[in-house]
């Protein structure tokens, strides 16, 4: 089997060959499907990130939880301890500062740290997926860290992915924890049974 440093290559290569505008079209079609399964309705609190390096961009779906008054937390990186993170309450674009991988990060001293158990759903990025819902991150381990903390019975997992990133198979860790949902642009794979 491909290691997942090479599928990790390949799948940054050709998501990285992508063009604005195919990025920005693609992204609108995920998000359509992503708000084709009406979950929206029965979000209180959600979990996103912010799109770097040819990502699905999710900088419209941040809006709508706006809109929609979801309590929205995104993802700030630990500078002292290499893959930790922390979620905080962001509720306007003057919350955002540069972190330490040039991402867009809540500036911890003006917004709240969650503490809660879990949120409703948590928006996922990756580089790749499998079919059953396995994913390959960047390799620095933050998301594979945090997942485990949540609490599956509450909190819905959905990745938002291009459907070349989605492959039969991983090669998989025992610590790694599937999402319930992939959405693509073409399909919505449910992953696993609530």
């Amino acid at each position: 089997m491909t290691s997942k440093h090479q599928i990790r290559q390949k799948l940054l290569k050709k998501r990285n060959n992508l063009t604005p505008e195919q990025v920005d079209s693609l992204s609108s079609t995920i998000l359509e499907n992503f708000y084709s399964l009406n979950l929206l309705d029965r979000v209180r609190e959600a979990f996103l990130y912010l799109p770097i390096r040819n990502e699905v961009n999710t900088w419209p779906l941040l809006q709508k939880f706006w809109d929609l008054k979801i309590s929205t937390f995104l993802p700030h990186c630990d500078k002292n301890e290499c893959g930790k993170m922390n979620f905080y309450l962001v509720s306007n674009p003057k919350e955002l500062g540069k972190g330490i991988f040039n991402i867009p990060e809540p500036i911890p001293e003006i917004c709240s740290l969650y503490k809660g158990g879990g949120p409703d759903l948590i928006v996922l990025p990756g580089v790749a997926f499998d079919q059953k819902g396995y994913r390959l991150g960047y390799g620095q381990g933050y998301f594979d860290r945090f997942l485990p903390e949540l609490d599956s019975t509450k909190t819905r997992t959905i990745a938002l992915a291009y459907d070349f990133q989605v492959l039969p198979s991983l090669p998989i860790d025992p610590w790694d924890k599937p999402v319930e949902t992939i959405v693509t642009e073409k399909r919505i794979i449910q992953c696993r049974k609530r």
